[in-house]
This record gives structure tokens, C-alpha cells and sequence, in this order.
């Protein structure tokens, strides 16, 4: 009953809607002006669950976001320490380390390959 309510596996009732966001495009300033279709004084009322709509993303990008929250915010996504989370997410921490290691250092590299350029024509 409240799945159907919040709109988790099919959009709720017109009217009934639970969510809401600020307008993309008066990003919610309540423009007269503004002719986004949905807009209700700056506000977009959702019919389904957002959390219905992040299952559409693949694992993967579920994952690495996760990952990104670790490193920003130093904590795991189930409480506890290293033992407490899954191996595959374990796992999957060191893979992400190491792209992001490999792509930090083709950024210094072509950085360097630039400098060099840079100092050869004396710019």
C-alpha cells in the first residue's frame, strides 16, 4: 500500500504526488516567467519514488558513486569497518583506486609533455 503511495514500482495517483524538486529551469525562484511544463511555483512534483529512478543506473556507476562518497566523506556505506562491507565491494575499492591512480597520472603526464613543449618554443 505505501509503495503504490510514494510511487516505488509505478507512478503514483495524479495529485497524491509525495516528492518534489526544485524546477530545472527557474531552478526554483517561482518565475511567472517560466515555461517548464510541470512547474508549479517553482516546484516539479515527482510521481515516483527518486530512488526508483537511481535502480535504472547500472551497478557500476552505483558502486563508483559510492566509492566517491567514501573518499570524500571516510565512510563505508554499511556501518563499520573494512570487514563489515562486502568483498566485492572491497574488491572493487582497489580497482577504483587504480584507474583513478592511472588517470591522475595521464593527467601529470600530458602536463609535463605540455610544459615541455611550452619551454621548447619559449612560450
Amino acid at each position: 500500500m505505501i509503495r503504490e503511495k510514494w510511487g516505488c514500482d509505478k507512478p503514483c495517483e495524479p495529485g497524491q504526488e509525495v516528492y518534489a524538486l526544485n524546477c530545472p529551469r527557474c531552478r526554483g525562484t517561482r518565475s511567472e516567467s517560466c515555461k517548464y511544463k510541470d512547474c508549479k511555483n517553482g516546484v516539479v512534483h515527482q510521481s515516483r519514488c527518486p530512488l526508483s529512478m537511481v535502480r535504472k543506473l547500472r551497478l557500476e556507476n552505483r558502486v563508483f558513486n559510492t566509492y566517491m562518497l567514501l573518499k570524500k566523506y571516510k565512510k563505508f556505506p554499511i556501518d563499520g569497518g573494512v570487514l563489515d562491507q562486502s568483498a566485492t565491494f572491497i574488491q572493487a575499492l582497489f580497482v577504483f583506486d587504480r584507474i583513478l591512480g592511472e588517470l591522475e597520472q595521464d593527467s601529470l603526464d600530458r602536463m609535463k609533455t605540455k610544459s615541455k613543449q611550452a619551454h621548447r618554443t619559449g612560450k
